[in-house]
């Protein structure tokens, strides 16, 4: 278990165990070219101009360790600074010479602390490593491209924490089971992907800035995502502009507590997805998939989204979740979906080609569905519009009746070139429109046995193009 010292003014024919510039090596190669399984290499600040490759392997216990001492707890007659490795052979270069910092391909239990990476070309991984390994409070922010392969390159059970990393590529590839990614800034530029993965790999992010998007086609991948924040990301090109986009029905997503906010489109899937305490906001398109399965959002807000379901989403589940102020209809047409326990404020359409048991609406939510359900009675005025589906859309809306005592709901018809068809069913009364005339006022009352929710259906028969629809405007009971 030796500890070795690198320093830039020391020299590679010293022996490396001092921190003096007499004893200590000039250069990180040199170190890496000699540790084994339970050494440490204390580095101190300043600028290395070099690729460093890691000729042997750690193991569990005994780790072979890189640190950079940017405060100089080691290095006694230095000032703190930075630990830099760059591509650049002076500081005044405009050519990047180098395309790789760390290379410990296949390498196994190697750690990696408080090193800064910049100005590395694009052709080849700027870190790579083998399995069981660990990067901390490393930052690869400066001049990183590798678009052809990635920034970081780990196989199984790695973990990277407290980093930032920004490159024009993928920013992690992962071979293997039991990588986690904490507390990291992560930004991938222009239209490349957060990370790549082969078929059987499992990646967790753990609060963690993620400005990028994500894509793959590869089966068997377990995404896992913990109070993360997805922000302010142009679109993977391959991807119709997501946050997260995959093609693969056995690829896996568990959400907990993350936000998406400001994308150009945030999740569209063919897999198996979990969100719970998700915050979708500002966001052109969320969409649980082209053709979801089992799609889940428990507990989860959207808000101020253009469109947040994309318009063939299928088999989605969502319970206690609360829509707020959505421009443009959420629609959900590729059929199978139900909404448990959901609240709506503000919103141009509530959920259409989905089936919703117990919603709370607000005052100014317009209503499109083919089987909805409202346990709340109706307070005061509204307005309830209808539109979009070829086999009728129909909203249930219960209305609170007194045993024996006639009860009459009171509303005004609005109707746009819709399918003659329509109507409001209240208990046993019923009223038919068999054209297209708008009605000015319409009332349909009805006596009940016993104190209870009696269900009144509003059934409208519209065509789905050309905008047609059915409003009810101030609903009175």
């Amino acid at each position: 278990m030796a500890i070795y010292y690198v320093r830039p003014d020391g020299s590679n024919t010293n022996t490396g165990t001092g921190y003096l510039a007499a004893q200590a090596w000039a250069t990180i190669s040199k170190a890496a070219s000699v540790m084994v399984a339970g050494d440490t290499c204390y580095i101190a600040p300043g600028t290395y101009r070099e690729t460093v490759t890691v000729a042997n392997s750690g193991s569990s216990g005994s780790y072979i360790t890189f640190w950079g001492d940017r405060k100089c707890q080691y290095f006694l007659d230095m000032s703190p600074g930075d630990v830099i490795i760059s591509g650049l052979n002076a500081e005044t270069d405009t050519v990047i010479t180098r395309g790789q910092a760390i290379n410990a391909s296949s390498k196994n239990y190697i750690n990696l602390t408080n090193i800064d990476i910049e100005n590395q070309k694009d052709g080849n991984y700027v870190i790579q490593l083998g399995s069981n390994c660990n990067i901390s409070n490393c930052n690869l922010i400066k001049g990183i491209s590798a678009t052809s392969g990635g920034a970081i390159y780990i196989l199984a059970n790695c973990s990277v924490m407290n980093s930032k990393i920004c490159s024009l590529g993928y920013i992690f590839y992962f071979s293997g089971l039991g990588n986690i990614v904490t507390n990291c800034i992560l930004k991938s530029k222009g239209s490349s992907a957060l990370f790549s993965a082969p078929t059987t790999s499992s990646i967790e992010f753990d609060h963690c800035i993620i400005d990028s998007s994500y894509t793959s086609s590869s089966a068997g991948i377990a995404l896992k995502l913990y109070g993360c924040i997805w922000n302010l990301n142009p679109g993977y090109a391959g991807s119709v502009g997501c946050s997260l986009y995959s093609n693969s029905a056995s690829f896996t997503i568990d959400s907990r507590g993350t936000i998406f906010i400001g994308n150009s489109s945030a999740i569209n899937l063919s897999c198996t997805t979990s969100f719970l305490g998700t915050l979708v906001k500002d966001i052109y398109n969320f969409s649980a998939g082209m053709a979801a399965v089992n799609a889940t959002f428990s507990y989860s807000q959207f808000e101020n989204c253009q469109n947040p379901f994309y318009s063939t989403v299928s088999g989605m589940t969502l319970s206690n979740c609360y829509f707020k102020n959505n421009d443009l209809p959420i629609a959900g047409g590729g059929g199978g979906s139900t909404a448990v326990n959901c609240r709506f404020y503000g919103n141009a359409q509530v959920p259409g080609g989905i089936i919703l048991t117990s919603p709370v609406y607000g005052e100014t939510d317009v209503v499109a569905g083919i089987a909805t359900s409202n346990v709340n009675p109706i307070s005061g005025s509204k307005s309830l519009k209808i539109a979009g589906y070829d086999y009728g859309a129909v909203f249930v809306q219960w209305i609170k009746c007194k045993a024996g005592v006639p009860k009459t709901v009171t509303f005004k018809k609005r109707q746009n070139t819709a399918t003659a068809g329509s109507y409001v069913r209240f208990g046993d009364q019923v009223v038919n429109f068999t054209n297209d005339i708008n009605i000015d006022t319409v009332s349909i009352t009805y006596t009940h046995h016993k104190t209870e929710l009696v269900p009144m259906f509003i059934c409208s028969r519209v065509n789905s193009s050309g905008g047609d629809f059915v409003q009810y405007d101030d609903i009175v009971a």
